[in-house]
């Protein structure tokens, strides 16, 4: 699966933001929903302004002809500003 455009969070204590370019992150096949491939990144780091822990949970699942047919994205820590991960 390739990955393209980007993720920017803000952190929810002090307001840094960080950006995820697709190039960047490794998402893991996961498991079969029907005839659906899904897969999840993972990332957890503590703020290097604040310290506070961030923690990032993105699942996606892809079908055969490689639309996307479920996402769901879980931040701890921080707050989403942008989702342009696409997936082809």
């Amino acid at each position: 699966m390739n990955v393209t455009g980007k993720i920017s969070i803000d952190c929810a204590r002090c307001g840094k933001n960080y950006e995820f370019l697709g190039e960047e992150v490794n998402f893991e096949k996961t498991e079969m929903r029907g005839d659906d491939q899904c897969y999840v990144w993972e990332k957890q780091y503590d703020c290097v302004k604040c310290g506070n822990p961030i923690s990032i949970r993105y699942e996606v699942c892809i079908s055969p002809d490689g639309k996307v047919t479920d996402k769901k994205v879980d931040v701890t820590g921080a707050k989403m500003q942008s989702d342009e991960f696409e997936f082809n």
